[in-house]
C-alpha cells in the first residue's frame, strides 16, 4: 500500500526483488551504493526490516509459500497475500 489512507490507496502492480525499510533518511548516494547488491552481513544502523524474497523454489509452483522472513534481528516476518512468486 502506498498510502495510509486505505480507502483511496494505490497498490503496486509489478515485481519486487527485495524491500528494505529504514527508520533514518537515506541520501541518494547511500541508496545507489547498495541498490543492485544484497546487503552485507554487517547490517547498517537504522535498518528496520529487510526482505530479500528468497523463499520458495526457483521454477517451482510455490503455491504453499505464504511467509517472508525479515533478515534483520528485528524479526518482522510478513505474510504474502494474493501474490504469485516468480523466479
Amino acid at each position: 500500500v502506498c498510502s495510509s489512507d486505505l480507502v483511496n490507496a494505490a497498490y503496486y502492480k509489478g515485481y519486487l526483488d527485495e524491500v528494505r525499510i529504514w527508520n533514518v533518511a537515506r541520501t541518494p548516494a547511500q541508496i545507489a551504493s547498495l541498490a543492485s547488491a544484497p546487503l552485507p552481513e554487517q547490517r547498517e544502523a537504522g535498518l528496520v526490516a529487510y526482505y530479500n524474497f528468497n523463499e520458495g523454489t526457483a521454477n517451482g509452483t510455490n503455491n504453499t509459500v505464504s511467509n517472508v522472513l525479515d533478515r534483520t534481528s528485528n524479526n518482522y516476518h510478513a505474510t504474502f497475500n494474493n501474490i504469485a512468486l516468480k523466479f
